[in-house]
């Protein structure tokens, strides 16, 4: 049989073809690794070591480099492994928001900073730590929790303020 179209047709809808079956391949694989990602992405458990909530309602606290910190005198607090385990568990939750209170944590201090914003707040956070496990903690290291009536950000801004004051002009 004699080809109808010719060899310039026949090579334009090979070529044609080509570019359809390279654009299809390259769409699927591109739909398949965006899949991937987000199935197989690693969940980040915060440390105490390693977690910096910031601050709060939109402002955030700038964090210090590891020489700042490293450079600070650091407070002695000696927990025990399963001590550890349950403040990095309530580390999860931080900051936390209540109706009663909240909490931000400053790892430049190593100090909750809670606001109590309730008249029965006090109460509140008192089973809040309770449900946590962590009473005997807050009853070992008292200094941990810091309450207060101003909002968590300004508490922890002016006690980092201070802690830095202090260590400039001993």
């Amino acid at each position: 049989m004699k080809n109808l179209f010719g060899y310039k047709y026949t090579a334009m809808i090979g070529v044609g073809l080509v570019l359809v079956l390279f654009f299809a391949v390259l769409i699927g694989s591109t739909f398949r690794a965006g899949k991937s990602n987000t199935s197989t992405a690693p969940t980040i458990i915060p440390t105490r070591s390693d977690f910096n909530p910031g601050g709060f309602e939109g402002e955030a606290i700038p964090p210090l480099s590891e020489d700042q910190l490293s450079s600070l005198p650091q407070k002695t607090r000696k927990y025990s492994s399963d001590q550890l385990v349950r403040l990095q568990r309530f580390d999860q939750n931080i900051p936390y928001y209540s109706q009663e209170f909240d909490i931000g944590y400053s790892k430049m201090l190593d100090q909750y900073f809670i606001s109590l914003k309730s008249q029965d707040a006090s109460t509140k956070f008192d089973e809040y730590l309770k449900e946590s496990n962590l009473l005997d903690i807050r009853n070992v290291y008292r200094d941990l929790f810091v309450t207060g009536t101003d909002p968590v950000y300004n508490q922890m801004k002016q006690a980092e303020d201070e802690y830095l004051k202090n260590q400039t002009n001993p």
